[in-house]
């Protein structure tokens, strides 16, 4: 399922980053695992560059807290 929300970050960007930050709560609260995987060929345009970012913020912060 995990891998389903974030592969909508990807392809829907609207309300990927509110999807993404669900489905990572819920993981989170499970003591589940996360793994991202990337390729830079999905990361060329601005936007989607800037929601990647948002994400591994996001992530920084979970890390933090």
């Amino acid at each position: 399922m995990a891998g389903a929300i974030l592969l909508a970050f990807c392809t829907k960007r609207a309300a990927a980053s509110v999807a993404w930050k669900t489905q990572l709560e819920l993981i989170l609260k499970k003591h589940g695992l996360v793994t991202i995987l990337t390729h830079p060929d999905y990361l060329t345009e601005t936007g989607t560059q800037r929601l990647y970012r948002e994400l591994l913020w996001h992530l920084r912060d979970l890390r933090e807290n």
